[in-house]
């Protein structure tokens, strides 16, 4: 084996070694439905449990499950001290794109120390399930309510 070649097969050993690490296991190639999402944010703090906690809300009016990231240096403490930054994504749950914007932040999150070193995140990516699952349902439903009969 010539040196260059054994330099092209270590660059290449590298090179998907990088690749094969902790990826973000979301594509944002569409918007996703809620449903589709809740094994997303399981995966990811099983994926980043130093740094990441999945806080169960609750449930909303249409028995869906509405879950907080809580994302930072202080995972695990219970007097916090860092600042904290509180995003509530897709209230209306007829806008996916925010949901999309809420994870895209969770992502950069996640992959740069520097963006959450001095500051805990809260983050509720779909702030209204019922409207958003509604939104995914054919014909198309851009309705806001959240299941209660006064709203």
């Amino acid at each position: 084996m010539t040196k260059r070649s054994f330099l092209l097969c270590v660059g290449l050993l590298v090179l998907t070694s990088c690749l094969a690490g902790n990826s973000f296991p979301l594509q944002f190639d569409r918007y996703h439905n809620p449903g589709e999402l809740i094994p997303v944010y399981k995966k990811l703090t099983a994926m980043y449990p130093k740094i990441t906690t999945l806080h169960h809300l609750g449930v909303s009016p249409g028995n869906n499950p509405i879950y907080l990231f809580e994302i930072g240096p202080e995972i695990g403490i219970a007097d916090k001290t860092l600042p904290a930054v509180l995003v509530v994504a897709n209230q209306d749950g007829n806008h996916p794109i925010a949901t999309e914007g809420a994870l895209k932040l969770i992502q950069l999150l996640l992959e740069r120390h520097d963006a959450r070193e001095q500051t805990t995140w809260y983050i509720i990516p779909n702030g209204n399930p019922d409207a958003a699952f509604r939104f995914f349902k054919k014909p198309l439903a851009m309705e806001s309510g959240n299941l209660t009969p006064h709203n």
